[in-house]
Parts: structure tokens; sequence; C-alpha cells
């Protein structure tokens, strides 16, 4: 989609602690194996807002605070917490709603498996213009064949090996080599 930078920075900031969030969020209903209370569905959807008011204030993730609070925002107005449509949604937000949902679409949960990388293409794209922005599924839907083959490899890896999600990703850690 031809970001800048800066941008993609904001963007990946936003979508590394998009559920940070859930730290308020009891364990009861995070690891719940089956459908969750009404009661329990308001709760879970508040961690929006505790992620957001938790980086809102730290200058370097103004952008991401925004993209905290609005992942789960729908482009027919039906996400919440603030019931947003179409393009009053950051754009951030909209290009990781759709990431967020394929990852959730495909990844183990507590109540259901996996679907296949197959499926979740198919589901974000029966969801456009509804769930999700028209001109974001259309980019999401055009990477070629071969790099879904590489994201599925390296999914396969880290689920095998979680500790090298924290090797390959070791630039987002504090340099703690210098001590002033």
């Amino acid at each position: 989609m031809s970001w800048s930078e800066q941008q993609l920075g904001s963007l990946a900031r936003g979508a590394y602690l998009h559920d940070i969030g859930k730290l308020g969020i009891p364990d009861g209903i995070l690891l719940k194996p089956g459908s969750l209370t009404a009661d329990e569905r308001s709760q879970m959807q508040q961690h929006v807002q505790i992620g957001f008011e938790l980086v809102k204030g730290i200058p370097f993730l103004v952008d991401a605070a925004e993209i905290i609070l609005a992942h789960h925002e729908r482009h027919d107005g039906s996400g919440y917490p603030r019931g947003l449509k179409a393009e009053e949604i950051l754009l951030g937000a909209r290009i990781f709603a759709v990431a967020d949902s394929f990852d959730a679409i495909t990844s183990d949960r507590p109540y259901r498996r996996a679907s296949s990388f197959d499926a979740g293409r198919e589901t974000i794209q029966r969801e456009a213009d509804r769930l999700f922005d028209l001109e974001i599924v259309s980019a999401f839907l055009s990477i070629p064949a071969e790099t879904w083959s590489t994201i599925a490899s390296e999914q396969r890896q880290t689920a095998v090996f979680p500790g090298r999600l924290l090797q390959d990703n070791a630039n987002l850690r504090p340099d703690t080599s210098r001590r002033s």
C-alpha cells in the first residue's frame, strides 16, 4: 500500500501491542474454552480501552495507541469500542484488522481448532466491505502464493520453537549493553 517507513513503524508497534490491554482481563475469561457470556464478552471488549490507556501517554506510541483502540472496529460500524465506520477508522487499524482476523482464523484457540490459510483467505474475502475495507482486502489477497508458503513455514517453526520468535525479533528488545 506504499506506506512510508514511519507509517510502517507505527503499524508494527500497534500490531505488537494490540492486545496489551488483555493484561487487565481475568484469565478465567481469556482462557475459557467455551462461549463467553454477555458480561464476559463486555469485559473482554474492555481490553482495547485498557491497552489504549496504557500506551497513549508514551510519545513514540501515540500512533500505535489508536491502532490498539480501534483494531476491533468494523467497516460497517458493527465493531467496538466506538462503533466507527469505514474511513472514520484509522487506516492502520483497518489494515491491522485484516491481519489480526486472519491470524485469529488460522490459529488454534481454546474454543476451536485453526482453519487453513485458504479458509482464512476465503473468510477475509467474504467479509470484504462488511467487516473489512475492500481496498485493504484487495491488497491482502494480492499477496503471492509463494509468500503464503513462507508464512506457513515460519508459523510452523515458531509453533514448534517459540523461542525462535524472540530470537528473530531481538531488535525489538531494548539495548541493555550500554549503561549510562
